[in-house]
């Protein structure tokens, strides 16, 4: 449940990246929620100080961090951070993807605003229309036995329909949404991946990150000096991201049998494709926790490209639907009228 002490995307961001910074200039955590408590807002004091507690009793930073309600891909960043030994460098690296979070969803916010406002206008003025002057219409066009246009039919068969497509798709969402909190929820993270990954659009764009967040995360890990089974068995070990464990745990059995890594990323796994090239090409040459560091540069700027593309459309498609819907609207009330002065 969201408490009054909770802090928005851009808050919790700005956070991350000012603990970030004060580490690389030599704080210790402890010093860092010390420096915030006397500086910070009012409503961040009281989970300050239930993180700094929880930091005395042995807790990790990562732990601490469900208190200010973190999302769960950047704990799990801070987690690993805490394994290769840059916690400062996961901080800010998490903390940069939050705002892009933010700043994503504002555009959205932003360019369906106007849209949605002119919707609920056209709406308005549609139920006025049928319940006061199509009637009037009708009651006219039956007097002089002349029927209405047949666009002005249309435009009623859809406003008469309407109570029912809501009701239907209420119903559908009820039940979508019933069987998520009773089957769904209950299924582990390969499952729900997967699930996930068969819508069109919303299952690639998971793609691009889950790979974005394996391949970024595996780079600092083998950076760090670790082996790839001991990078594989922090990825099990975390619980934010249950698909990246479970599947990590898939690939450390493959890796035992002796298949190749590239080879098992490739395996029914829902990472991209180019995740095994890149991977088998890094190997080669002996140079993998780099060339994953800039896919996972290039993934994030696939997934801003592509997210700019989806935007550029929806604003005119939204407008074109209004556009349409307004030009029904006016043909439906001018026509009968038309009508009328013909039949004089």
């Amino acid at each position: 449940m969201k408490n009054k002490h909770s802090l928005n995307y851009e808050e919790k961001a700005e956070f991350l990246v000012r603990t970030g910074k004060l580490l690389e200039q030599g704080y210790t955590i402890s010093d860092c929620i010390d420096f915030f408590l006397k500086y910070e807002k009012k409503k961040l004091k009281p989970a300050l100080y239930v993180m700094l507690q929880q930091l005395q009793n042995g807790s990790s930073f990562s732990d601490t961090l469900v208190v200010l309600q973190m999302p769960k891909n950047i704990i799990s960043f801070v987690y690993y951070a805490e394994h290769y030994g840059d916690l400062a460098h996961g901080l800010i690296k998490g903390g940069d993807l939050l705002r892009k979070i933010e700043e994503n969803k504002r555009k959205l916010e932003k360019l369906l605003k106007y849209p949605i406002f002119l919707l609920w206008i056209i709406t308005v003025f549609s139920i006025i229309l049928y319940q006061y002057l199509f009637p009037q219409f009708l009651l006219l066009f039956s007097s002089i036995n002349i029927q209405l246009p047949f666009i002005s039919r249309i435009f009623l068969y859809i406003i008469d329909q309407l109570p029912y497509y809501f009701a239907t798709t209420f119903i559908l969402a009820f039940l979508l949404l019933t069987y998520f909190i009773f089957v769904i929820r209950k299924k582990g993270g390969i499952y729900k991946a997967r699930l996930i990954c068969r819508f069109p659009i919303i299952g690639h764009f998971y793609r691009v990150m889950i790979t974005y967040y394996f391949s970024i995360n595996l780079s600092c890990l083998i950076k760090s000096g670790m082996s790839i089974l001991e990078a594989l068995s922090i990825f099990h070990k975390q619980e934010s991201e249950k698909y990246v464990g479970e599947e990590a745990q898939q690939i450390i059995m493959k890796l035992e049998k002796g298949e190749p890594l590239h080879l098992a990323l490739i395996d029914n796994t829902v990472y991209l494709k180019e995740l095994a090239y890149i991977v088998d090409h890094g190997q080669a040459n002996g140079r993998l926790d780099e060339e994953l560091d800039h896919y996972s540069q290039w993934l994030l700027e696939e997934f801003d490209h592509k997210l700019k593309k989806i935007f550029m459309i929806i604003q005119p498609t939204l407008f074109l639907f209004i556009g349409i819907t307004v030009l029904l609207m006016f043909a439906s009330v001018l026509l009968p009228i038309f009508s009328l002065i013909e039949g004089l």
